[in-house]
């Protein structure tokens, strides 16, 4: 029986175990100590603070951060859904995006994220269209465990000229993107963000 977002699980043997030590917490955004813990940890694996985009109001259900909770109540690993509405060629897609994808050193190497991805595929993967991602050339061999395949993505940029100068002409630029979806129908065009770097590589995962 799926758990409601917000709820813990404790250490499980099998599929997806993790050691008693640690609980799984699906959504931190209204818990302050493990949504502060969550934040540290964004801070220190990336160099990321959403802080801001907190207070700003900008966290909405939409984004639900599974986090694996250490005994001492910090945030250990993470992996975060961010839900997303889209149209693509005429047809509307409900597609997840996995980001925020960390752990902490001295928490590496225990299956954390393992876990935490075949949890979020559990609760997901068959209630959306396509599950996607972005990552680095560290992590290539990973995310193929979970059924994540690649494929091409195409940017198109527009270079912002200088002030009073007519504007340059735009141009299209390649990336890796990671795909599979049913039917072989490749959505990988639908999964340009514009606050994120046009060659940086992306995974794409289908509903079951």
């Amino acid at each position: 029986m799926p758990r409601r977002r917000g709820s813990g699980a404790q250490g499980r043997r099998g599929k997806g175990k993790w050691s008693m030590d640690y609980t799984l917490v699906k959504q931190v955004r209204d818990n302050a100590p493990l949504r502060e813990s969550f934040f540290a940890l964004a801070r220190r694996v990336f160099g990321l603070s959403f802080e801001e985009w907190h207070r700003a109001g900008w966290w909405t259900d939409r984004y639900v951060p599974y986090t694996m909770v250490y005994r001492d109540g910090s945030a250990a690993a993470n992996v975060s859904v961010n839900r997303i509405d889209t149209v693509w060629r005429g047809e509307a897609l409900r597609l997840v995006q996995l980001g925020t994808v960390m752990t902490a050193p001295e928490h590496r190497g225990k299956g954390l994220a393992r876990s935490l991805m075949e949890a979020v595929l559990d609760d997901w993967g068959r209630t959306c269209d396509g599950v996607y991602l972005y990552a680095n050339g560290t992590v290539l061999e990973f995310y193929p465990k979970f059924g994540f395949v690649p494929a091409r993505e195409h940017v198109c940029t527009l270079p912002l000229p200088a002030r009073g100068a007519a504007p340059a002409g735009g141009g299209l630029q390649r990336a890796w993107t990671w795909t599979r979806r049913p039917g072989g129908r490749c959505c990988c065009a639908a999964m340009s963000a514009p606050t994120l770097s046009p060659l940086c590589p992306c995974w794409i995962t289908p509903a079951c």
